[in-house]
Formats: structure tokens, sequence, C-alpha cells
């Protein structure tokens, strides 16, 4: 009787630990319910590792992640794996997940041999995948896809088709129609990022049309106020009244120009300061971290991409001196006055942005003082060095408070020690 008392008070203590208990099959199904694919898909990857569980609950979480990877992510090869894996349990033939593994195995057999042409264009892309990008491909696969994706829609790997046109279409440059296709195979399948990296490529297409677009807009601004320089000059009629003196005056402002750039180059350049983080510092190659330099002289390495800004100056100052020309007889003078500067602004402002599309690479970076925003116009711009040496060796001057913690070479330290300013050893 005792015993029995107690066995019945330890069920009694043990029933709210067995009522609290989840179930990981619903739980993860609510979590897919509600997108959060990620979390549900955890629970029940531990589930499925936990080899002490029932081999029909086993079966149970094999059969829900074959689901899932077939209706959300899209990923067949794995739907099979886990059918597959519940026939090898220790099930009796006639239980219920192992009648439906059969099933769903024969159902996406059939599928196979339906669809075995398009099946093989998917399986070529995916073993050059790697190379699509290049655009080596594009022509030879593209027209092929979208007839796929045309003529069957009902195809099981559709949201594939998507994904594979999308990386064609990057590579030809068609980004609005990349991006589209990339959204197209996330609504078919919603956890295609479990299979291919679609979200990832998506915002990269989206930066690209993005990209793309206000590139064109850049360059086409400098075309547009050119065309209309053109219009107001022949209209002007300069041929009838313009002098030697109008001449001698634009002469007189390429040379103004010319003299103001040398002067502020070389001005800036010499008395460029380092601020904030940013300082020289040479590092072992081995630790594939690459050294920053910051010199600015005329002369000095990647210097001559600052002196093309002369140049497009000068088709600034050019294109100002035939508009001038152009609106010089107008009636209303005031009018002019006010059109000029206006001009003069819009076209130096294209010339820079047009200057700034074309030069600035995935070498240059721009370092920003830590502060509030105001502080970006004080940021610094300086270039990713890939081998420091020649131009220390060429100009140990130009690069002061070198780092040489994680320098191997003593000749090569030595020498900076001699000959570059406020060289250092330690941090």
């Amino acid at each position: 009787m005792k015993n029995s008392v107690i066995l019945f008070i330890l069920l009694i203590l043990s029933t709210p630990a067995y009522c609290i208990q989840t179930n990981p099959l619903s739980e993860a199904k609510a979590l897919f319910d509600m997108k959060e694919y990620y979390k549900g898909l955890t629970l029940l990857n531990k589930a499925q590792r936990d080899k002490s569980l029932d081999p029909v609950y086993q079966a149970g979480i094999n059969t829900s992640l074959a689901r899932f990877n077939e209706e959300i992510v899209g990923d067949i090869p794995k739907a099979l794996r886990y059918y597959r894996a519940i026939q090898e349990l220790d099930l009796p033939p006639d239980q219920e997940e192992n009648l439906l593994a059969k099933k769903e195995i024969q159902r996406i057999e059939t599928l196979r041999k339906q669809f075995r042409s398009q099946d093989r264009l998917l399986d070529s892309l995916s073993t050059i995948s790697d190379s699509l990008s290049t655009g080596d491909h594009s022509e030879k696969y593209t027209s092929r896809l979208l007839i796929l994706i045309k003529d069957h829609p009902d195809y099981y790997r559709l949201s594939e088709a998507h994904y594979y046109l999308g990386l064609l279409l990057s590579a030809a440059k068609k980004h609005r129609e990349a991006y589209n296709s990339f959204q197209q195979a996330a609504n078919i399948k919603p956890g295609i990022d479990f299979f291919h990296p679609v979200k990832t490529r998506a915002d990269r297409s989206l930066r690209d049309w993005a990209g793309s677009f206000f590139n064109k807009l850049i360059r086409g601004c400098p075309g547009l106020l050119l065309i209309l320089t053109v219009i107001t000059f022949y209209l002007s009629r300069p041929w009838r009244w313009l002098r030697f003196r109008h001449i001698v005056f634009g002469l007189l402002m390429v040379i103004l120009w010319f003299v103001v750039f040398k002067t502020s180059f070389s001005w800036l350049g010499h008395n460029f300061q380092v601020t904030g983080e940013v300082t020289g510092e040479i590092i072992a190659e081995d630790l594939f971290e690459q050294p920053l330099f910051i010199k600015a002289a005329p002369g000095s390495p990647d210097a001559q991409i600052a002196q093309k800004l002369f140049y497009y100056g000068l088709a600034g100052i050019a294109g100002i001196f035939l508009f001038s020309i152009g609106v010089y007889n107008w009636k209303q003078r005031w009018t002019a006055f006010t059109v000029i500067p206006i001009f003069g602004v819009l076209l130096f402002a294209s010339l820079v942005s047009l200057f700034c599309v074309r030069y600035y690479d995935s070498d240059i970076l721009y370092h920003i003082i830590k502060g509030r925003d105001i502080n970006r116009i004080t940021g610094n711009l300086y270039f990713d060095v890939d081998d420091p040496e020649p131009y220390v060796l060429t100009e140990p001057k130009g690069y002061p408070n070198l780092k040489l913690l994680n320098v191997t070479d003593s000749y090569f330290k030595e020498w900076v020690l001699r000959y570059c300013p406020d060289p250092k050893l330690y941090e």
C-alpha cells in the first residue's frame, strides 16, 4: 500500500513535466506558417539527431523535413533523401509514414521522367553556375530558359529555372529583368535561400539596376548641357559680332584655370594631413591584410587620376565660355547674368559626378572621421596599395609613421628606420 501511494505521488508530480513538453512537429509547423523558416528547420534538425526517439516519430520528422525542402525550399534531391531515410527506419511495411514515403518517391520519380529534358538543362546550368556571371553562356541558355518557363508553368523545378535565368540576365547586364527573375523564384519557393542565394542575388541586381540608372543619368547630363550650349551658340550667330577680344578673354579663362588647378593641387597635395584612424602601416603579406598609404602630392602613386580633373575642368571652362557667347546678345541682360551661373553650377556638378563614376572603383576607399554626418565633408580619399615597398623605397619621406611591428624583412626594416620619418617599431 505504501509503495502504491509513493508511485501515485510521483505520477502526479511528473504530470506537469509531460504536459509542458512541446511537440517539435507541431511547433515547427507553426513556425513555418509564420515564415520563421530558420527556427523551424533548426528545431526539426535537432529532433532528427535524437536517435532515442521512436522510429514512427523519427519518420514523422523526416516527412516534415522532406515536405519543407520540396514545398518551401525547392530542393528536390534533399527531399528525396529524407523520404528514403524513412524507408531505412525499422518500420512495418504497412506503416502509414512508410507507405507515404514510398508514394512520394514514386511521384517525384514520375516528375523526373516527365521533365527529363528540362532537368538536363537545369543540371547543366548547375554544373557551370560559378561561370554564369561571366556572360559566356548568356545567349546560349537564356532563350531556352525563357521557353521552358513559358511552356511549362507546372514544372516542379520552376523556381530553379527563374534563379538560373536571373544569373544569366545579370551577366548580360539586364539588372531589372534579373531582379524580377530572382523575385519570381522567391515567390514560388519562399525558402529557396536555403538552396540558392536568391536574396543576395536579388539585392545585388537591384543595386546594380539603380547604379546603372544613375550612371546613365550622370553621363547624360553633360550631353544635354552640350546640346543646349550648341543650340544657344548657333542661334547667337557669333561669326557676325565676335571679336578678337572675346577670344582673348576665353584664353585668359583657360590660363587662369591652369594656374588655379596646378597651384591648388600642389599646395593641397603637399599639405595633405591624415586625420582620424587612417595611418600608414606595413603588414606582413601572409596576414592577408594590406597597408594604407596616404599621399596626395603630384607625382605620387595614383596622383595621375587627380590630374584628369584638369581636363574635366577645362571642358567646364570651355562649356561656360561658349554658353556665355550664346546668351550674350539676349535682350534681357539680367536674364543672361542669372542663367550663366546656374548653367556653370550644373555643368561642373555633372562633370564632377561623371569623374566620380568613371574613376571611383573598388580600389578607392573613403574614410569618414567619426562624429556627426557633417564630418563627411572632411573625409579622406585614399588607395589600397597591394605592394608598398617600391613606393616606400622610391619616396621614403612621403610615408611617415609607418608601423613595423609585423615586418619580417630585417634589411627593409632597417632601411625604413633610417630614411622614413618617425617609423613605429611598437604600437
